[in-house]
């Protein structure tokens, strides 16, 4: 019985680090495409030249 305490404790541990893992990969892709992809977009368009060669 033990052994299988300590096997479903393992495993609950694995569990909890990887969604601790996907929560921050989350959090990263939404700073990514809230705050990097609008910035880049705006940078892109105001230094666009219109004007030729």
């Amino acid at each position: 019985k033990l052994q299988n305490w300590t096997q479903r404790k393992e495993k609950r541990k694995k569990l909890s680090r990887m969604k601790l893992l996907l929560k921050h990969l989350t959090l990263a892709n939404l700073l990514e495409t809230l705050i990097v992809m609008p910035l880049d977009g705006m940078w892109n368009i105001t230094v666009q030249w219109y004007a030729g060669e």
